[in-house]
Protein backbone atom coordinates (compact mmCIF):
# COMPACT_ATOMS: atom_id res chain seq x y z
CA UNK A 1 0.00 0.00 0.00
CA UNK A 2 1.29 3.44 -0.80
CA UNK A 3 1.94 5.63 2.23
CA UNK A 4 0.22 8.64 0.73
CA UNK A 5 -3.38 9.34 -0.17
CA UNK A 6 -4.51 11.99 -2.63
CA UNK A 7 -4.89 15.56 -1.44
CA UNK A 8 -8.49 16.45 -0.67
CA UNK A 9 -10.15 19.16 -2.73
CA UNK A 10 -13.02 21.21 -1.37
CA UNK A 11 -13.71 23.54 -4.30
CA UNK A 12 -16.64 22.66 -6.52
CA UNK A 13 -16.27 22.87 -10.27
CA UNK A 14 -18.94 23.51 -12.86
CA UNK A 15 -19.94 20.56 -14.97
CA UNK A 16 -18.71 20.99 -18.53
CA UNK A 17 -19.27 18.36 -21.21
CA UNK A 18 -17.28 18.36 -24.45
CA UNK A 19 -16.84 15.88 -27.27
CA UNK A 20 -13.50 14.07 -27.28
CA UNK A 21 -13.36 13.16 -30.93
CA UNK A 22 -13.72 9.44 -30.10
CA UNK A 23 -17.09 7.94 -31.03
CA UNK A 24 -19.13 7.14 -27.94
CA UNK A 25 -16.91 9.06 -25.52
CA UNK A 26 -17.26 12.33 -23.59
CA UNK A 27 -15.19 14.05 -20.93
CA UNK A 28 -16.77 15.80 -17.96
CA UNK A 29 -15.18 17.99 -15.28
CA UNK A 30 -17.10 17.49 -12.06
CA UNK A 31 -15.53 17.59 -8.61
CA UNK A 32 -17.92 17.46 -5.67
CA UNK A 33 -17.02 18.72 -2.20
CA UNK A 34 -14.77 16.17 -0.52
CA UNK A 35 -15.64 14.57 2.80
CA UNK A 36 -13.36 15.07 5.80
CA UNK A 37 -10.67 12.39 5.97
CA UNK A 38 -10.03 9.96 8.78
CA UNK A 39 -7.13 11.29 10.87
CA UNK A 40 -3.56 10.17 10.44
CA UNK A 41 -3.27 9.77 6.67
CA UNK A 42 -0.65 11.85 4.81
CA UNK A 43 -1.55 13.07 1.35
CA UNK A 44 0.25 14.07 -1.82
CA UNK A 45 -0.71 15.55 -5.18
CA UNK A 46 -0.60 13.10 -8.07
CA UNK A 47 0.39 14.16 -11.56
CA UNK A 48 -2.17 13.47 -14.27
CA UNK A 49 -1.55 10.88 -16.97
CA UNK A 50 -3.49 11.30 -20.19
CA UNK A 51 -6.39 8.87 -20.65
CA UNK A 52 -6.12 6.96 -23.93
CA UNK A 53 -9.73 7.44 -24.97
CA UNK A 54 -9.45 5.45 -28.19
CA UNK A 55 -7.99 2.47 -26.30
CA UNK A 56 -10.69 2.54 -23.61
CA UNK A 57 -13.45 2.77 -26.23
CA UNK A 58 -12.00 -0.16 -28.18
CA UNK A 59 -11.58 -2.27 -25.02
CA UNK A 60 -15.18 -1.62 -23.96
CA UNK A 61 -16.48 -2.54 -27.40
CA UNK A 62 -14.40 -5.74 -27.35
CA UNK A 63 -15.70 -6.66 -23.87
CA UNK A 64 -19.29 -6.33 -25.05
CA UNK A 65 -18.55 -8.30 -28.21
CA UNK A 66 -16.72 -11.06 -26.30
CA UNK A 67 -19.73 -11.61 -24.08
CA UNK A 68 -22.38 -11.15 -26.75
CA UNK A 69 -23.72 -8.19 -24.77
CA UNK A 70 -26.01 -5.67 -26.48
CA UNK A 71 -24.24 -2.69 -24.91
CA UNK A 72 -21.96 -1.28 -22.26
CA UNK A 73 -20.71 1.72 -20.30
CA UNK A 74 -17.31 2.73 -18.94
CA UNK A 75 -16.15 5.74 -16.95
CA UNK A 76 -12.59 6.77 -16.12
CA UNK A 77 -12.00 9.54 -13.58
CA UNK A 78 -8.51 10.94 -14.01
CA UNK A 79 -6.11 12.59 -11.57
CA UNK A 80 -7.61 16.03 -12.22
CA UNK A 81 -11.14 14.88 -11.50
CA UNK A 82 -12.17 14.79 -15.15
CA UNK A 83 -14.68 12.06 -16.01
CA UNK A 84 -14.13 10.32 -19.35
CA UNK A 85 -17.27 8.41 -20.34
CA UNK A 86 -17.59 5.70 -22.97
CA UNK A 87 -20.61 3.93 -24.46
CA UNK A 88 -21.25 1.12 -26.89
CA UNK A 89 -24.27 -0.66 -28.35
CA UNK A 90 -27.78 -0.56 -26.92
CA UNK A 91 -29.28 -0.24 -23.44
CA UNK A 92 -32.42 -2.26 -24.19
CA UNK A 93 -34.52 -3.81 -26.94
CA UNK A 94 -35.87 -0.41 -28.01
CA UNK A 95 -32.45 0.46 -29.39
CA UNK A 96 -31.88 3.27 -26.88
CA UNK A 97 -28.21 4.07 -26.46
CA UNK A 98 -26.61 3.70 -23.01
CA UNK A 99 -26.39 6.92 -20.99
CA UNK A 100 -24.08 8.08 -18.21
CA UNK A 101 -26.73 7.82 -15.48
CA UNK A 102 -27.91 4.33 -16.42
CA UNK A 103 -28.02 1.96 -13.46
CA UNK A 104 -27.12 -1.73 -13.50
CA UNK A 105 -26.67 -4.64 -11.13
CA UNK A 106 -23.06 -4.72 -9.92
CA UNK A 107 -22.96 -8.29 -8.59
CA UNK A 108 -19.91 -9.12 -6.50
CA UNK A 109 -18.58 -5.56 -6.61
CA UNK A 110 -21.06 -5.32 -3.71
CA UNK A 111 -18.44 -7.13 -1.61
CA UNK A 112 -16.26 -4.00 -1.47
CA UNK A 113 -19.14 -2.03 0.08
CA UNK A 114 -19.87 -4.77 2.64
CA UNK A 115 -16.21 -5.23 3.56
CA UNK A 116 -15.87 -1.47 4.05
CA UNK A 117 -18.73 -1.49 6.57
CA UNK A 118 -17.16 -4.40 8.49
CA UNK A 119 -13.80 -2.61 8.64
CA UNK A 120 -15.48 0.60 9.79
CA UNK A 121 -16.96 -1.41 12.67
CA UNK A 122 -13.47 -2.61 13.54
CA UNK A 123 -12.15 0.96 13.44
CA UNK A 124 -14.90 1.84 15.94
CA UNK A 125 -13.77 -1.10 18.15
CA UNK A 126 -17.13 -2.81 17.82
CA UNK A 127 -15.45 -5.98 16.57
CA UNK A 128 -12.06 -7.33 15.52
CA UNK A 129 -11.59 -8.93 12.12
CA UNK A 130 -9.70 -11.68 13.97
CA UNK A 131 -12.78 -12.50 16.06
CA UNK A 132 -14.18 -15.96 15.53
CA UNK A 133 -17.38 -15.85 13.50
CA UNK A 134 -18.88 -18.19 16.09
CA UNK A 135 -18.61 -15.39 18.68
CA UNK A 136 -21.11 -13.27 16.76
CA UNK A 137 -23.11 -15.87 14.84
CA UNK A 138 -23.25 -18.98 17.02
CA UNK A 139 -24.32 -22.02 15.05
CA UNK A 140 -24.35 -20.18 11.71
CA UNK A 141 -20.95 -21.30 10.47
CA UNK A 142 -21.41 -24.69 8.80
CA UNK A 143 -17.75 -25.64 9.20
CA UNK A 144 -17.59 -24.82 12.91
CA UNK A 145 -16.01 -22.25 15.15
CA UNK A 146 -12.36 -21.80 13.94
CA UNK A 147 -13.34 -19.44 11.08
CA UNK A 148 -12.53 -15.74 11.64
CA UNK A 149 -14.10 -12.62 10.16
CA UNK A 150 -10.83 -11.97 8.31
CA UNK A 151 -11.12 -15.38 6.66
CA UNK A 152 -14.65 -14.58 5.52
CA UNK A 153 -13.59 -11.32 3.89
CA UNK A 154 -10.49 -12.94 2.36
CA UNK A 155 -12.21 -16.10 1.07
CA UNK A 156 -9.82 -18.24 3.10
CA UNK A 157 -12.54 -19.78 5.30
CA UNK A 158 -12.95 -22.96 3.26
CA UNK A 159 -16.74 -22.54 3.30
CA UNK A 160 -18.45 -24.00 0.21
CA UNK A 161 -20.33 -21.65 -2.10
CA UNK A 162 -24.14 -21.66 -2.04
CA UNK A 163 -24.47 -20.25 -5.58
CA UNK A 164 -23.98 -23.58 -7.46
CA UNK A 165 -27.07 -24.87 -5.61
CA UNK A 166 -29.33 -22.13 -7.00
CA UNK A 167 -31.56 -23.21 -9.90
CA UNK A 168 -30.27 -21.63 -13.09
CA UNK A 169 -33.73 -21.26 -14.66
CA UNK A 170 -35.50 -19.70 -11.68
CA UNK A 171 -34.42 -16.11 -11.11
CA UNK A 172 -37.44 -14.84 -9.20
CA UNK A 173 -37.59 -17.00 -6.07
CA UNK A 174 -37.14 -14.95 -2.90
CA UNK A 175 -34.60 -16.27 -0.38
CA UNK A 176 -33.70 -15.45 3.20
CA UNK A 177 -30.04 -15.61 4.28
CA UNK A 178 -30.80 -18.69 6.37
CA UNK A 179 -32.36 -20.42 3.37
CA UNK A 180 -29.22 -19.72 1.33
CA UNK A 181 -27.03 -21.06 4.15
CA UNK A 182 -29.14 -24.21 4.30
CA UNK A 183 -28.20 -24.98 0.69
CA UNK A 184 -24.67 -25.96 1.78
CA UNK A 185 -25.55 -27.84 4.98
CA UNK A 186 -24.46 -31.18 3.48
CA UNK A 187 -21.38 -29.83 1.66
CA UNK A 188 -17.91 -30.53 2.98
CA UNK A 189 -15.44 -27.65 3.58
CA UNK A 190 -13.17 -26.93 0.65
CA UNK A 191 -10.16 -26.88 3.02
CA UNK A 192 -9.48 -26.19 6.72
CA UNK A 193 -9.92 -22.50 7.66
CA UNK A 194 -6.89 -20.41 6.73
CA UNK A 195 -5.19 -23.16 4.72
CA UNK A 196 -6.18 -22.14 1.21
CA UNK A 197 -8.12 -19.73 -0.95
CA UNK A 198 -11.40 -20.35 -2.75
CA UNK A 199 -13.98 -17.78 -3.81
CA UNK A 200 -17.26 -18.39 -1.99
CA UNK A 201 -20.29 -16.13 -1.85
CA UNK A 202 -21.20 -17.79 1.46
CA UNK A 203 -18.47 -15.73 3.12
CA UNK A 204 -20.21 -12.45 2.35
CA UNK A 205 -23.65 -13.80 3.07
CA UNK A 206 -22.30 -14.33 6.59
CA UNK A 207 -20.61 -10.92 6.60
CA UNK A 208 -24.01 -9.32 6.00
CA UNK A 209 -25.52 -11.33 8.87
CA UNK A 210 -22.58 -10.32 11.07
CA UNK A 211 -23.19 -6.60 10.46
CA UNK A 212 -26.77 -6.99 11.65
CA UNK A 213 -25.69 -8.91 14.76
CA UNK A 214 -23.08 -6.29 15.70
CA UNK A 215 -25.14 -3.16 14.97
CA UNK A 216 -28.73 -4.31 15.36
CA UNK A 217 -29.42 -3.01 11.85
CA UNK A 218 -29.58 -4.73 8.49
CA UNK A 219 -26.39 -4.49 6.39
CA UNK A 220 -28.33 -2.45 3.83
CA UNK A 221 -29.21 0.18 6.45
CA UNK A 222 -25.62 0.35 7.66
CA UNK A 223 -24.29 0.75 4.12
CA UNK A 224 -26.85 3.47 3.46
CA UNK A 225 -26.00 5.56 6.51
CA UNK A 226 -22.24 4.97 6.43
CA UNK A 227 -21.49 5.13 2.70
CA UNK A 228 -24.37 6.01 0.42
CA UNK A 229 -25.72 9.07 2.23
CA UNK A 230 -22.33 10.65 3.17
CA UNK A 231 -21.03 10.22 -0.40
CA UNK A 232 -24.38 11.15 -1.96
CA UNK A 233 -24.49 7.96 -4.01
CA UNK A 234 -28.06 8.60 -5.03
CA UNK A 235 -28.15 5.97 -7.78
CA UNK A 236 -26.94 3.14 -5.52
CA UNK A 237 -29.35 0.86 -3.68
CA UNK A 238 -29.46 -2.54 -2.03
CA UNK A 239 -32.94 -3.52 -3.24
CA UNK A 240 -33.62 -6.51 -1.00
CA UNK A 241 -36.72 -8.29 -2.33
CA UNK A 242 -37.51 -5.63 -4.98
CA UNK A 243 -37.13 -7.31 -8.35
CA UNK A 244 -37.01 -4.32 -10.72
CA UNK A 245 -34.42 -1.56 -11.22
CA UNK A 246 -35.85 1.87 -10.52
CA UNK A 247 -34.83 4.85 -12.61
CA UNK A 248 -32.85 4.86 -15.88
CA UNK A 249 -31.00 1.59 -16.35
CA UNK A 250 -29.45 -0.90 -18.70
CA UNK A 251 -31.64 -3.94 -19.28
CA UNK A 252 -29.83 -7.19 -18.58
CA UNK A 253 -29.78 -10.13 -20.99
CA UNK A 254 -28.94 -13.82 -21.06
CA UNK A 255 -28.94 -16.47 -23.77
CA UNK A 256 -31.98 -18.70 -24.04
CA UNK A 257 -30.07 -21.90 -23.23
CA UNK A 258 -26.40 -22.95 -23.50
CA UNK A 259 -26.53 -23.62 -27.25
CA UNK A 260 -28.69 -20.62 -28.14
CA UNK A 261 -27.65 -17.19 -29.33
CA UNK A 262 -31.12 -15.78 -28.73
CA UNK A 263 -31.13 -13.17 -25.95
CA UNK A 264 -33.84 -12.99 -23.31
CA UNK A 265 -34.41 -10.08 -20.94
CA UNK A 266 -33.52 -11.01 -17.34
CA UNK A 267 -33.58 -7.50 -15.88
CA UNK A 268 -36.34 -8.43 -13.45
CA UNK A 269 -35.01 -10.92 -10.91
CA UNK A 270 -34.84 -11.50 -7.18
CA UNK A 271 -31.56 -10.10 -5.86
CA UNK A 272 -32.13 -12.07 -2.65
CA UNK A 273 -30.32 -14.88 -4.49
CA UNK A 274 -27.15 -12.90 -3.79
CA UNK A 275 -27.94 -10.88 -0.65
CA UNK A 276 -24.79 -9.20 0.77
CA UNK A 277 -22.63 -11.15 -1.68
CA UNK A 278 -23.93 -9.28 -4.71
CA UNK A 279 -27.36 -7.62 -4.72
CA UNK A 280 -26.41 -3.92 -5.08
CA UNK A 281 -27.58 -1.74 -7.97
CA UNK A 282 -25.46 1.29 -8.94
CA UNK A 283 -24.13 3.22 -11.93
CA UNK A 284 -20.65 4.03 -13.21
CA UNK A 285 -20.51 7.45 -11.56
CA UNK A 286 -21.44 6.15 -8.10
CA UNK A 287 -19.04 3.22 -8.33
CA UNK A 288 -16.24 5.59 -9.32
CA UNK A 289 -17.04 8.01 -6.50
CA UNK A 290 -17.17 5.19 -3.95
CA UNK A 291 -13.82 3.71 -4.96
CA UNK A 292 -12.18 7.13 -5.16
CA UNK A 293 -13.40 7.95 -1.64
CA UNK A 294 -12.33 4.55 -0.27
CA UNK A 295 -8.78 4.71 -1.60
CA UNK A 296 -8.56 8.45 -1.05
CA UNK A 297 -8.91 7.80 2.69
CA UNK A 298 -12.43 9.10 3.22
CA UNK A 299 -14.06 5.90 4.43
CA UNK A 300 -11.45 3.99 6.44
CA UNK A 301 -8.52 4.86 8.69
CA UNK A 302 -5.04 3.98 7.39
CA UNK A 303 -4.84 0.81 9.52
CA UNK A 304 -8.07 -0.72 8.25
CA UNK A 305 -7.40 0.26 4.63
CA UNK A 306 -3.99 -1.36 4.99
CA UNK A 307 -5.63 -4.57 6.23
CA UNK A 308 -8.03 -4.45 3.30
CA UNK A 309 -5.08 -4.29 0.88
CA UNK A 310 -3.14 -7.25 2.37
CA UNK A 311 -3.57 -9.58 -0.57
CA UNK A 312 -2.97 -13.32 -0.68
CA UNK A 313 -2.35 -15.37 -3.80
CA UNK A 314 -5.71 -16.14 -5.35
CA UNK A 315 -5.45 -18.11 -8.59
CA UNK A 316 -6.69 -17.46 -11.22
CA UNK A 317 -6.76 -13.74 -10.36
CA UNK A 318 -4.09 -11.64 -12.05
CA UNK A 319 -2.77 -10.30 -8.74
CA UNK A 320 -4.30 -11.33 -5.41
CA UNK A 321 -7.21 -10.94 -3.01
CA UNK A 322 -7.38 -8.76 0.10
CA UNK A 323 -10.44 -8.25 2.30
CA UNK A 324 -13.35 -8.03 -0.14
CA UNK A 325 -10.92 -6.56 -2.64
CA UNK A 326 -9.18 -7.83 -5.78
CA UNK A 327 -5.71 -6.65 -6.77
CA UNK A 328 -5.02 -6.68 -10.51
CA UNK A 329 -1.41 -6.37 -11.67
CA UNK A 330 -1.35 -4.69 -15.07
CA UNK A 331 1.27 -5.18 -17.79
CA UNK A 332 2.53 -1.60 -17.39
CA UNK A 333 3.62 -2.28 -13.78
CA UNK A 334 0.61 -0.64 -12.10
CA UNK A 335 -1.46 -2.56 -9.56
CA UNK A 336 -5.09 -1.51 -9.20
CA UNK A 337 -7.66 -2.43 -6.56
CA UNK A 338 -11.36 -3.14 -6.93
CA UNK A 339 -13.63 -6.04 -7.77
CA UNK A 340 -15.46 -7.72 -10.59
CA UNK A 341 -19.15 -8.51 -10.46
CA UNK A 342 -21.38 -11.04 -12.19
CA UNK A 343 -25.10 -11.61 -11.79
CA UNK A 344 -27.57 -12.78 -14.45
CA UNK A 345 -27.80 -10.05 -17.08
CA UNK A 346 -24.76 -8.02 -16.02
CA UNK A 347 -20.97 -8.04 -15.87
CA UNK A 348 -19.23 -5.24 -13.97
CA UNK A 349 -15.75 -4.19 -12.91
CA UNK A 350 -14.58 -1.28 -10.77
CA UNK A 351 -10.93 -0.46 -10.07
CA UNK A 352 -8.78 2.28 -8.56
CA UNK A 353 -5.17 3.20 -8.04
CA UNK A 354 -4.11 2.70 -4.41
CA UNK A 355 -4.44 6.44 -3.70
CA UNK A 356 -7.80 6.90 -5.42
CA UNK A 357 -6.37 9.34 -7.94
CA UNK A 358 -7.60 7.41 -10.99
CA UNK A 359 -10.72 5.25 -11.00
CA UNK A 360 -12.61 3.26 -13.60
CA UNK A 361 -15.99 1.52 -13.67
CA UNK A 362 -17.37 -0.53 -16.52
CA UNK A 363 -20.43 -2.68 -17.21
CA UNK A 364 -21.83 -4.71 -20.09
CA UNK A 365 -25.45 -5.83 -20.00
CA UNK A 366 -24.94 -9.57 -20.26
CA UNK A 367 -23.03 -11.97 -18.03
CA UNK A 368 -19.84 -12.96 -19.87
CA UNK A 369 -19.02 -16.66 -19.81
CA UNK A 370 -16.75 -18.44 -19.20
CA UNK A 371 -15.24 -16.60 -16.21
CA UNK A 372 -11.81 -16.49 -17.87
CA UNK A 373 -13.24 -14.59 -20.86
CA UNK A 374 -14.91 -12.11 -18.51
CA UNK A 375 -11.70 -11.50 -16.57
CA UNK A 376 -9.58 -11.15 -19.70
CA UNK A 377 -12.04 -8.72 -21.26
CA UNK A 378 -12.17 -6.40 -18.25
CA UNK A 379 -8.43 -6.57 -17.65
CA UNK A 380 -8.07 -5.10 -21.13
CA UNK A 381 -10.44 -2.26 -20.15
CA UNK A 382 -8.29 -1.65 -17.06
CA UNK A 383 -5.08 -1.73 -19.09
CA UNK A 384 -6.51 0.93 -21.38
CA UNK A 385 -7.79 3.00 -18.44
CA UNK A 386 -4.68 3.04 -16.26
CA UNK A 387 -1.63 2.46 -18.47
CA UNK A 388 0.17 5.17 -20.43
CA UNK A 389 -0.02 5.26 -24.18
Amino acid sequence: MQASRKAKKSKKRLIIATATGVAGAVVVIANATALPSWPGGPSADVKAVQVDAAAVQAALENAAKAGGAPGGIAEVTDERGRKHRFFTGEADETGRKPAANDRFRIGSLSKVFVSTVVLQLEAEKKLSIDDKVEKWLPGKVPAGSPITIRQLLQHSSGLPDFVPHLPSTDLKTEYTPDQLLALIKDDKPTFPPGEGWAYSNTNFLLAGMLIKEVTGRDWRQEMDRRILKPLRLNSTTAPGAATSIRGPHLNGYATNGPESKELVDVTVLSPTMADAAGEIISNSGDVSRFLGALFGGDLLPTKQLGEMEKAVDAPPLQGGYGLGLMRTDLSCGISVWGHGGQIPGYNTWGASTSDGSRVMAANVNKLIEPQSTSTDSFVKVMEASFCKK
